[in-house]
């Protein structure tokens, strides 16, 4: 590898502001998209023997301000991309750094991502815990943890006193122990470009499909089903979906409340948005329930409806929409509180319906209804069949038990 080359990876610094939320537009994502082009390009077109030095030089020059590109290739080459972006010193680089060795499907970065299981920021061993469960394999115990990684795991668990990273845990333990599968519910779709290149495109809007993926046709898949939760226990605890619920990392995003007027005033936004930015990160179950819905493939992402029995004459429904495609539940579930149920997918794809990455949550009284999952509503019909989570969840959240608040 010339010398050169090197050079000029650590020298041509992307003219990019850093950190999350740097493709918040169209515009700005297709500047930063086409300015880190070239380097990967560079990488995926050179000898094996030599990419692991230039993507460290990538990494260290451009890892923050190109996070939000480098998360969205796919060429197979790039996994030491992932690997020098995994050994950055910001948390928020090894969080895209993640996002990307799990979805290059890249085994190989598991050794890297046991690490930070230990690391001092939640959020980040929240999504090395997710990573650690997606990237899993038997072969793989042999990596980490000297070959003990159960035992490991085990006093990891012990240690933890985050309650929502402590879920995802408990998720890569049942992983390991061959008592949790993830699964697909949509593929990830691709856009080779004339470099060659393959790129998740950046949607802001599903109006704009055609134009960002030619020939891309979505199905949407998914069927209602499950027992009614009225035969559960009344659920005695209850807890935020994300990690750090009302924490956000972003300021400033246009992070929806419940009730909030759009089009004139004339519909409703029927939830609340939660979790910008946070691409990967999980979603969890707010109390005990049964999972009545899956669905995906639309421009509402990934669709998760949990029914509870929330008093002895009371149901509800918690509605997660806009997540990724792998999900770690399917209809008919019966799900503890604080359970893993699936993850936020990439911000602006295809796979999360075109928008940020966030969680929109949505909260309505009786029993399961296929109908009565949406995201808006004309706003003459009023908002009593809904409740705003905001007020309602943290209700339950403070009525729970002293032991089991989250």
């Amino acid at each position: 590898m010339s010398g050169g080359l090197v050079a000029f990876f650590a020298s041509a610094t992307l003219a990019f502001g850093g950190g999350w939320g740097a493709e918040q537009d169209a515009a700005s994502a297709a500047k930063l998209i086409a300015a880190v082009r070239p380097k990967l390009a560079a990488i995926v077109a050179a000898k094996p023997a030599e990419r692991a030095a230039l993507a460290e030089a990538l990494a260290k020059q451009d890892g923050l301000a190109a996070i939000e590109a480098l998360k969205r290739f796919r060429n197979p080459e790039l996994v030491e991309v992932a690997r020098a972006l995994l050994r950055h010193d910001d948390w928020r680089v090894q969080h895209r750094g993640l996002l990307l060795a799990e979805k290059l499907k890249d085994a190989g970065a598991l050794p890297l991502a046991w690490e930070l299981l230990a690391h001092a920021e939640p959020r980040l061993r929240e999504r090395a815990a997710i990573a650690c469960l997606m990237l899993w394999e038997r072969k793989a115990a042999a990596t980490v943890a000297g070959g003990k990684a159960k035992e490991a795991l085990t006093a990891r668990i012990a240690a933890e006193s985050e309650f929502t990273v402590k879920q995802a845990l408990l998720a890569l333990e049942r992983r390991i122990a061959g008592k949790l599968a993830p699964r697909a519910v949509a593929e990830e779709h691709l856009v080779k470009q004339d470099d060659g290149l393959l790129l998740v495109p950046f949607l802001d809007g599903m109006d704009k499909l055609a134009a960002v993926a030619p020939g891309v046709k979505l199905t949407p898949s998914g069927s209602p089903g499950g027992s009614s939760a009225e035969k559960l226990p009344v659920a005695a605890s209850w807890n935020g979906p994300l990690l750090l619920w009302g924490n956000e990392v972003v300021p400033g995003l246009g992070l929806q409340p419940f009730a909030n007027p759009r089009q004139d005033g004339t519909v409703f936004h029927t939830g609340q948005d939660v979790g910008g930015c946070i691409d990967g990160a999980g979603y969890y179950a707010c109390a005990d329930g049964i999972v009545r819905f899956v669905h995906a493939g639309s421009d509402m992402g990934t669709l998760i409806v949990v029914e509870h029995h929330r008093s002895k004459k009371e149901l509800v429904n918690v509605v997660y929409m806009h997540g990724g495609t792998d999900v770690f539940v399917a209809v008919g579930d019966k799900v503890a509180a604080g359970q893993l149920l699936g993850t936020m997918g990439i911000g602006y794809s295809i796979e999360n319906g075109g928008h940020f990455a966030h969680l929109h949550l949505g909260l309505y009284p009786g029993p399961f209804s296929v109908t009565h999952n949406y995201g808006y509503k004309p706003a003459a019909q009023g908002l009593d069949d809904w409740l705003d989570p905001a007020k309602a969840l943290a209700e339950w959240i403070e009525e729970s038990p002293s032991g089991a608040k989250r």
